[in-house]
């Protein structure tokens, strides 16, 4: 069993990322409602490929000090997130896009962004375990 609990105080709010199971990361019913493996496939394989990219993208912009594309990658993440439910990750997204519309200091932020990548980490860890069972 995995578990790794880390807390961050981020002035808005108190975030924990815990996992024990795959139910702690993302909650696929909204796409199990629609009864369509082939759809949800879909669905799964552009929200890891885009997912995983956009971070890159929004590590990068870290990098050379462009807050203002950090906090648009993150609220871009946010809603690919929503798709499966990933309420951790989407609480992330929200921090990120606060503190770097606040001002928060680049080593906040840096650390807001490597809970993410964990958290995202875990869920593609997860999803592609899950995966070949939905493939027809």
């Amino acid at each position: 069993m995995f578990k790794r609990i880390i807390m961050e105080n981020t002035g808005i709010q108190t975030l924990s990322i815990s996992h024990t199971n795959p139910g702690d990361l993302y909650d696929l019913g909204m796409l199990e409602d629609m009864d369509d493996e082939v759809y949800t496939l879909e669905v799964l394989e552009v929200f890891l490929t885009e997912t995983a990219r956009e971070l890159a993208e929004m590590k990068m912009a870290m990098l050379s000090g462009n807050i203002d594309a950090v906090c648009k990658k993150a609220h871009s993440i946010k809603g690919g997130a929503g798709i499966i439910q990933a309420t951790t990750l989407i609480r992330l997204m929200e921090a990120i896009e606060a503190s770097g519309k606040n001002g928060s200091a680049a080593n906040q932020l840096a650390g807001l962004a490597d809970k993410a990548t964990f958290q995202y980490n875990c869920i593609e860890r997860e999803l592609k375990k899950k995966m070949p069972g939905l493939r027809i």
